[in-house]
């Protein structure tokens, strides 16, 4: 599959880019960042100040054991390469016969996993910090 992009952002200079983008808006003739662009791309020393609900926390459980047990307060894009880089390695398959056919089966889909952390990280109230956690066969996002 070939994506082309969205050509008429491609000739947007940078500033106009970033505005499109629901990064930046216009107050009073001057370009500031809004609450996206500030979590998404915005340093942590910057959303420490400025947003300082924003973390991540996870965990990774098998049965009651804490495998993993991390919070973040980086942008939400290196957040989120965080988060499934942990749930990424805990993704076992397992073959069952179906007549046939032999089918794969993960313990946890990666694309719902995806979907629902990428979910809880975008619908979420950042006045209070978020957390995702897994235990074998499933994901928890409260």
């Amino acid at each position: 599959m070939r994506y082309a992009g969205e050509k008429t952002l491609a000739g947007l200079a940078d500033e106009e880019l970033d505005g499109a983008l629901g990064l930046t808006t216009t107050i009073e003739r001057e370009q500031v960042p809004t609450l996206a662009g500030l979590l998404l791309v915005g340093t942590e020393d910057v959303l420490r100040r400025l947003v300082p609900t924003h973390e991540v926390a996870y965990q990774v459980l098998e049965g009651t054991e804490v495998r993993v047990n991390k919070t973040t307060r980086a942008p939400l894009l290196r957040s989120l390469e965080e988060v499934f880089a942990a749930f990424e390695g805990r993704i076992v398959e397992q073959e069952l016969q179906a007549g046939l056919f032999r089918v794969r089966v993960p313990n946890i889909e990666p694309r719902v996993l995806r979907e629902a952390v990428i979910n809880a990280v975008t619908h979420r109230d950042y006045g209070r910090p978020a957390r995702c956690a897994s235990g074998g066969t499933r994901a928890a996002l409260p």
